[in-house]
């Protein structure tokens, strides 16, 4: 029996992002913005996850003109052959150039007027010491620390969830954040973009 769409709200983490190398507009990702502008689902992101994708990006941006570089040092005998398609690596490209086409194609998809970007303002840092001094997902590997934007970003999910009275998809790689999304009421985690567009499909 095929499982059905229960709600349209959906959250998509940076690490399922990630998973799809970010190939925004391009494959799962492009079929998701799809989805997204004939509003098939209705997208949120957090800002604090939209700071993470955005600082990934120019790291991914940053180290990919480096590889390039170095790749056109060490395969120089290429410069002999113009005719074929690899000498176009000899073409500069800064790590700016590179971000900017990325990041372009990311804004094309959280900036069309149909994805609401929900501030962390809404959130208690109360709530979310407490889950991490008592090892509470998201914080229950040992580099706890480096989960604070997830729990920042899944507890003002969880406000928008509970404000609208509906459920919210979380769609994650991160297993601290699935287990997170399993212990509440109103979340329903999925591991990867493609099971999200199949239950929408």
């Amino acid at each position: 029996m095929t499982a059905e769409l229960v709600t349209r709200l959906v959250f998509v983490d940076t690490s399922a992002y990630e998973k799809k190398n970010y190939q925004f507009g391009q494959h799962a990702l492009g079929r998701l913005q799809e989805l997204v502008e004939d509003e098939k689902i209705h997208l949120l992101i957090t800002d604090v996850t939209k700071q993470e994708i955005e600082a990934h990006l120019y790291k991914n941006a940053s180290d990919a003109a480096n590889k390039v570089k170095k790749l056109t040092i060490e395969a120089m005998f290429l410069r002999n052959t113009p005719a074929l398609d690899y000498h176009a690596i000899f073409t500069k490209v800064s790590s700016d150039e590179i971000y900017k086409v990325v990041h372009n194609k990311f804004i094309a998809l959280i900036e069309n007027g149909l994805v609401d970007l929900i501030s962390i303002d809404t959130v208690d840092p109360k709530i979310v010491f407490d889950a991490y001094f008592k090892a509470k997902p998201p914080f229950e590997k040992e580099s706890k620390k480096h989960e604070f934007p997830d729990a920042f970003a899944l507890e003002a999910i969880k406000n928008i969830s509970l404000e609208r009275q509906n459920s919210v998809y979380i769609v994650s790689c991160d297993g601290d954040m699935l287990s997170f999304a399993e212990k509440e009421d109103k979340f329903i985690p999925l591991e990867s973009v493609d099971e999200l567009i199949d239950l929408v499909v």
